[in-house]
């Protein structure tokens, strides 16, 4: 695995360790609260806290995709583009985990 390809996938496991955590922590607090639907405020805490992780991840994402097409029509190298698949298959599958979960 290349040097490049490896550090995108840990920033973007970092980051999704960092959303889940603030998932987790967001709906700990609606269960301590015993409250049975999440509110306006925990709207704007997870846009507080998750949104700039998960912006930065689109941004290194979007860098990602720019440096496989490179790599694509310059190498004929697809290794980026599959681990970008890959780490797109797993924030979909965290995604719809954390949907079920909470």
């Amino acid at each position: 695995m290349k040097k490049s390809t490896l550090i995108f996938s840990v920033a973007n496991l970092v980051g999704l360790l960092l959303c889940a955590l603030f998932v987790s922590r967001i709906v700990h607090l609606a269960k301590l609260e015993q409250r049975d639907y999440y509110g306006a405020s925990d709207s704007f805490t997870f846009l507080g806290t998750a949104g700039p992780v998960l912006l930065l991840c689109l941004i290194l994402n979007a860098s990602w995709a720019i440096k496989a097409l490179v790599d694509i029509f310059r190498r004929r190298d697809y290794q980026a583009s599959l681990a970008l698949a890959a780490v797109a298959v797993v924030w979909a599958a965290s995604f719809v985990i954390m949907r079920f979960v909470t």
